[in-house]
């Protein structure tokens, strides 16, 4: 009987053991072993956020924004890295939150054994003020060429741009975006007319800020195909600074794509292949929206004209045909377009008809505005990091973003508000927190000089010394 009854202990024991080896990882990626030093797993990124261990590397995802974000593993985490561990994204419909991390096997997480090397997005209701964090669930785990997850309820969308594992630390490179407003294409650094950065100054450096906007030019037309292709060249012309970040084009099906683009007007180059600059090589898509990642964005100056030239092959492409080539086809209180024509082969004489092709401008609107946070990208908190070696160093002026304001639940936070008379503790706890990668204490400058904590500002309630 006796030795029954230890026969089975042993059966449940091995048993129990198994399930927390290989179900463990799914509700926590903590340690579910039976001994401390059995195994090496880490929090996965809703109770990583719930902890608080890694200083300076949580990020919050702002309602409405485009975040390019660098994650690296909690296992490769130290207090002198740059990279971030977790983003946040709050659920206003919820109570349940969602929180993206890379969980790299390496490290303290060496021994994990599932969704290693990937990035997670896992869904839990974490209490802060506690902290305590309640059960969680895993909503996604995504490689580089995996489609975005899209959460419909946070309006957001979570793309993989691009895994390293072949460097210490690893990381992953994510963008996290609203869907309905944005393609959420990964960054591009180079562009078609490249502008050289300038030299450090006294002053501060301008901050830019971008408005995304569309000009539709309405299908009126018919499609068209040959087997030979279509070639299309037309201008636009920019009534205010500009970034041309894609097109839309309409199909019947598949198409081929290249297009390229010059300053000024096509007029007299339509042969001149050499004129011209390729912007988009050899790509395949069907109706919508060229992918940003494959599309050089084109700066466009005040006043100034633009020229480009479309190559379709592979299906019919939707189009219209003018009265008189050069007529306005199309315009809004930034951009103009105006009616092209087509040549027969590629870069070779045009006709004597008027076409367009059926499309829309995505183009982008960026505005300077100095603060004590220079440029470094548009749509981004920049990080200061000149180019080209300077003797001096900029004078950095101590001063309020006007223009800053962090969303969430609904609600609006702006410099003034932070620092409103009378309440200490939202001083202290918002000045450490972070937009777009960079500390509101910076962005906020003059507001923060409030904060009484020191370099524990941020973390209420603050300790009287």
């Amino acid at each position: 009987m006796f030795g029954k009854f230890f026969i089975h202990l042993l059966l449940y024991d091995q048993i129990f053991r198994c399930v927390i080896y290989f179900w463990c990882p799914y509700i926590q990626m903590g340690n579910p072993l039976y001994r401390d030093d059995a195994s090496k797993m880490c929090f996965n990124p809703a109770k990583s956020w719930a902890v608080g261990w890694y200083t300076d590397s949580y990020v919050e995802y702002n309602e409405g924004e485009k975040l390019y974000v660098k994650l690296i593993g909690v296992g490769e985490w130290t207090s002198e890295s740059p990279e971030n561990v977790v983003v946040k994204i709050d659920v206003p419909s919820s109570s349940d939150d969602l929180y993206v991390g890379f969980n790299r096997k390496a490290g303290a997480n060496e021994d994990n054994v599932e969704f290693s090397d990937l990035v997670t997005v896992i869904k839990a209701n974490n209490i802060m003020s506690s902290p305590r964090s309640y059960q969680s669930w895993i909503e996604a785990n995504m490689r580089e060429a995996d489609p975005p997850y899209e959460n419909s309820d946070a309006g957001v969308a979570v793309k993989v741009c691009k895994i390293v594992t072949n460097e210490v630390p690893g990381y992953a490179d994510v963008v996290i975006y609203n869907p309905t407003t944005s393609s959420g294409g990964c960054v591009r650094t180079p562009t078609a007319q490249p502008v050289p950065t300038p030299l450090p100054t006294d002053s501060p450096t301008p901050f830019v800020r971008c408005q995304e906007k569309i000009l539709p030019n309405e299908y009126q037309g018919f499609s068209v195909g040959s087997s030979a292709g279509l070639f299309f060249v037309y201008n636009v012309t920019a009534h205010t600074d500009m970034i041309i970040d894609t097109f839309y084009l309409k199909f019947q099906s598949t198409a081929n794509i290249n297009v390229w683009t010059k300053r000024g007007n096509y007029e007299g180059f339509e042969e001149k292949e050499t004129a011209w600059t390729r912007i988009v090589e050899n790509i395949s898509m069907e109706t919508g929206e060229i992918r940003k990642d494959d599309f050089t964005p084109v700066k466009i100056d005040k006043g100034a004209e633009q020229s480009f030239y479309l190559q379709v092959s592979g299906t019919n492409v939707y189009c219209k045909r003018g009265d008189k080539t050069g007529d306005l086809d199309a315009e809004n209180e930034d951009l103009s377009i105006f009616w092209g024509s087509r040549t027969t082969w590629k870069f070779s004489r045009p006709s004597r008809d008027s076409y367009m092709v059926h499309t829309k401008i995505r183009y982008r609107l960026c505005k300077d505005t100095p603060t004590a946070s220079p440029e470094i990208t548009p749509m981004k908190y920049p990080s200061f990091s000149p180019t080209t070696s300077n003797t001096r160093s900029p004078t950095k002026v101590c001063m309020d973003d006007p223009n800053f304001v962090k969303g969430r639940g609904g609600r609006k936070r702006t410099c003034e508000w932070i620092g409103q008379a009378r309440k200490q503790w939202r001083t202290n706890k918002w000045c450490n927190k972070k937009k777009s990668q960079v500390k509101i204490s910076e962005i906020c400058c003059e507001t923060c000089k409030k904060c009484n904590c020191g370099a524990n500002c941020g973390k209420a309630p603050c300790k009287k010394k």
